[in-house]
């Protein structure tokens, strides 16, 4: 048998320069990989819709304090549009605030019910808003001139409120509303409709209070 042949020098030099470059390939890959991995976990939630700003208003709180736009500013607003006598979805969407607010104790979140009844005076809602346990400055419950509240929820919020017809009012009340809740944001856009009459809508609603919050870096 022949004895083998040594490798020549530059046949050495090409294994070795081929086998640091099939390394330095693995390497990449994998760096590629994980950095990938690294992205899928950092990649932000979906955000939420974002539909428009709502408008300055100026409206007075149960306590006799005038609220505007502005105290709302840098917190998440949760919205709904009540009235006091209402024998339809008021009851339920007061309930859905009042589960809202047990979640968000302790976080820059603030309830406003506002209603469409000039009937709800500041004495009435305070009556009403003890009746489901209201926290203080938590928890708004807003008055005022019905034109203007009627314009806020129609032209702002985009929601429907108009007087019943007469043979309406003693099964539905005085005024046909919707039983939407709405979530501002800390910028004063508005970004959720919910359904108030869904029983399993507070999770989701708090889900998104949380998504806000993160946004907003609160």
């Amino acid at each position: 048998m022949e004895p083998e042949k040594s490798m020549k020098p530059n046949q050495m030099l090409h294994k070795v320069l081929m086998t640091l470059l099939a390394l330095l390939i693995l390497f990449l890959m994998f760096m590629y990989g994980w950095r990938a991995l690294g992205a899928a976990k950092r990649k932000p939630a979906v955000s939420l819709p974002v539909y428009h700003s709502v408008t300055p208003f100026e409206l007075t709180e149960r306590t006799g304090k005038i609220v505007t736009l502005a105290d709302l500013r840098g917190k998440i607003g949760v919205f709904c549009f009540i009235f006091t006598r209402c024998p339809g979805p008021c009851p339920t969407l007061t309930l859905r605030m009042y589960e809202i607010q047990n979640i968000v104790k302790k976080v820059p979140v603030q309830l406003v019910s506002v209603s469409i009844d000039p009937f709800d005076t500041p004495e009435v809602l305070t009556k009403y808003a003890n009746k489901y346990d209201a926290w203080g400055d938590r928890w708004w419950f807003l008055t005022g001139p019905e034109q203007a509240i009627h314009a806020l929820c129609k032209n702002t919020f985009l929601l429907p409120v108009e007087k019943n017809p007469q043979e309406a009012i003693a099964k539905e009340g005085e005024y046909m509303h919707s039983g939407k809740l709405i979530l501002v944001d800390a910028q004063g856009v508005i970004r959720g409709y919910y359904d108030g009459q869904d029983p399993t809508v507070v999770p989701r609603i708090s889900a998104d209070i949380g998504k806000l919050i993160k946004e907003a870096g609160l």
